[in-house]
């Protein structure tokens, strides 16, 4: 909390008075950043057919985790969002992941994925791929040039699209 005050340019009360303790200033942090990685979500382009939707949904999820490496990491780390804080609001409850299964959802009313398999599953391993390149990537796993890992990352998503698709033509 000192850190935190110091720098902020504030005492450390000032934090336990806006905050009220080291959990709910996590929590703060954590909640943030999922409002602006929703932010982001809603940003993005979503014209297009379905399948592009998507594309523009993973893509906008890169860029936020690649301008805020610090966030990103409170968002999904356990060693900085004890497991109280995470439960607070799941993922499900998140705008972010409701805006990717209502494009999941919309793909495969349109026919773009298979009606037997869920709007949950696909979007699970949608986001799975997404976040696993992400997480990678933003921990300095892929230290080449961004032009190399925006291309790497552009063939992860389109795999991951095709190889649950019925058509790419969605």
């Amino acid at each position: 909390m000192r850190d935190v005050a110091a720098a902020a340019g504030c005492s450390t009360m000032m934090i336990y008075t806006w905050f009220g303790g080291k959990d709910e200033l996590i929590e703060a942090i954590y909640l943030e950043g999922f409002r602006r990685l929703e932010a982001a979500q809603a940003a993005c382009a979503c014209e297009g057919t379905p399948l592009e939707r998507l594309r523009g949904l993973a893509h906008a999820y890169r860029s936020f985790a690649l301008a805020h490496p610090a966030l990103y990491a409170a968002m999904f780390s356990r060693r900085i969002a004890p497991h109280h804080v995470q439960g607070i609001r799941s993922r499900t409850e998140t705008a972010s992941f409701t805006t990717l299964l209502e494009a999941v959802s919309d793909a495969r009313d349109r026919g773009a994925f298979d009606a037997a398999d869920s709007t949950e599953s696909i979007a699970d391993v949608f986001w799975a791929a997404v976040h696993g390149h992400v997480s990678l990537e933003v921990t300095g796993h892929f230290a080449e040039s961004a032009e190399i890992s925006a291309a790497r990352f552009g063939r992860l998503v389109d795999a991951c699209l095709s190889g649950m698709s019925i058509s790419t033509n969605h």
